[in-house]
């Protein structure tokens, strides 16, 4: 709706791109994305579209909101590399004046809150980042020489840049300044800790020449909004801009840049902030931010469980170990962990549960499916026999899991537990992170038939992957030391030493 189609060339020749990447938990405000300074590009699920409304959202802007709104809409469910790819396909097919720059944005990130002192819209952070990769992208090509500043010391940095993250914040403790805020991802060179902790200002070098404050990010990049160049994307598209979920994506840019003689940088003065997703009665009563499913308890429901079954589709050991050996193959970039869960595991909340899981009947469609994704994010699959799941292989990351016959106390991690009159039967999964099925992994223990008829109800679900509260610590079952035995996998990637839970000594570790 009211697009140029490139007719009209956007302020610093950029373009945005927004989509999911894993989790929708923390997706909304998606008017927030467009400007009458540059187009934007939506694509999303087809379920998905529809219960945000987003092709009534995106056709009813005008000219003065928007340069273009352009919704794609795919029949399954699509991420950040996919929509990167057809953003390109879009730019070369369908605008007259291509733009220069495209900024990547998972509808999870969103500028800080509008009452902070270090508020900056959604249209300022992209024209900046714009801004800037223009700006060091013509010193760097005609002068052949630029710097960037890390704290006191000055920098040579002549390569070209092919992206530039911001600065990410998960909390914002208080409404004037970022000194105690929660940073997100690795502080690259301690600038976090001596900008803010130390009050170490940005330096006049940099500040008298209008240069922007840079740093060096290539080993470890998040991911989350990244801006690219669209010329150097293009260079790279089949050997990069293929699968989504990559399973560690900060690990893979960097390298795969600098393979091509290229760096990643990080804008120190743009801040954005990532949403892992709020209370259910917020998104229910915030209807600023989650219209038009707030105040309904069903949509509020039913993009929880959307939410749920599409990241264990995506995020689980078979799949994300696929796509680890097929990226490998491509382009020779090795990422040192490629786990299931990724990240899924470090952030995941009680609160994504939709309301009705609980006491639901095991048989019904609904009760099924989300069976069905929680074993699926352990790394267990429907084998064909009624009922029963399967890890198909030792697949690095499939979790071990161990069935008790009483409900587990918090803060054990039932991620399953079944009710048939009187009897019950919980299943237990163990820290991601230690607790992995292996190569010498007992066959029979990698196979689950679970108790399931037309009386069984799904009494409580967690995810497999762990549990967090509101404070971030992990809920996990406690092993005791003589259930644990040492094990080699022969994982380059995990690891070699890990532990497995010896069930002959000790069953469920209770």
């Amino acid at each position: 709706q009211g697009a140029s189609f490139g007719k009209e060339e956007s302020t610093n020749k950029v373009v945005a791109v927004i989509t999911a990447r894993d989790l929708y938990i923390g997706c909304h405000s998606y008017h927030q994305y467009v400007s009458p300074h540059f187009e934007t590009i939506y694509a999303f699920e087809k379920g998905y579209a529809e219960l945000f409304e987003l092709e009534k959202f995106v056709t009813g802007l005008n000219r003065n909101q928007t340069m273009g709104a352009h919704l794609f809409i795919t029949d399954a469910e699509i991420g950040e590399n996919s929509a990167r790819n057809l953003g390109l396909g879009f730019i070369e097919n369908a605008m007259e004046i291509e733009p220069h720059f495209m900024f990547s944005v998972n509808c999870d990130m969103h500028p800080i809150d509008t009452d902070h002192a270090n508020y900056q819209t959604f249209e300022y952070i992209t024209l900046e980042l714009a801004r800037t990769m223009g700006q060091e992208r013509d010193i760097r090509e005609y002068q052949n020489s630029t710097s960037w500043m890390q704290m006191e010391e000055l920098m040579a940095d002549e390569q070209p840049i092919y992206a530039m993250n911001t600065v990410i914040w998960l909390k914002t403790n208080s409404k004037d300044h970022l000194f105690d805020a929660e940073w997100h991802g690795i502080d690259h060179y301690h600038w976090h800790r001596d900008s803010f902790m130390n009050s170490v200002a940005k330096p006049d070098v940099l500040a008298s020449t209008g240069a922007s404050w840079l740093t060096k990010v290539d080993v470890f990049v998040e991911s989350h909004a990244l801006i690219f160049d669209v010329e150097k994307m293009k260079q790279i598209r089949e050997e990069y801009f293929i699968w989504d979920s990559i399973p560690s994506e900060t690990h893979a840019i960097g390298p795969l840049a600098n393979k091509h003689g290229w760096v990643v940088r990080r804008h120190n003065e743009v801040h954005m902030f990532f949403d892992q997703g709020r209370e259910y009665d917020e998104i229910m009563n915030n209807h600023e931010k989650y219209a038009p499913i707030a105040g309904n308890k069903d949509k509020v429901d039913q993009m929880l469980f959307m939410n749920y079954e599409i990241a264990s589709r995506r995020r689980n050991p078979m799949e994300g170990y696929n796509i680890y050996q097929q990226y490998v193959k491509k382009n020779g970039v090795h990422m040192p962990d490629y786990y299931g869960g990724g990240f899924i595991s470090f952030i995941w909340r009680d609160h994504y549960i939709p309301s009705f899981i609980k006491n639901i009947k095991a048989t019904s469609e609904m009760g099924k499916r989300w069976i069905y994704s929680s074993m699926r994010f352990a790394g267990y699959y429907a084998n064909g026999e009624e009922n029963t799941f399967e890890s198909p292989a030792a697949y690095p990351s499939t979790l071990q899991i161990t069935v008790h016959d009483k409900k587990q106390a918090p803060p054990m991690n039932s991620f399953l537990t079944f009710t048939n009159g009187n009897n019950v039967t919980d299943y237990v999964s163990y820290d991601p992170r230690k607790y992995l099925v292996g190569p010498n992994y007992p066959v029979e223990r990698r196979k689950f038939t679970l108790p399931v008829n037309d009386e069984t109800v799904l009494d409580v679900s967690f995810c497999p992957l762990g549990r967090r509260d509101t404070n971030g610590f992990a809920y996990f079952h406690v092993v005791q030391e003589q259930c644990e035995r040492d094990v080699t996998y022969g994982s380059p990637a995990i690891g070699n030493s890990l532990l497995a839970i010896d069930h002959e000594v000790c069953i469920g570790c209770d």
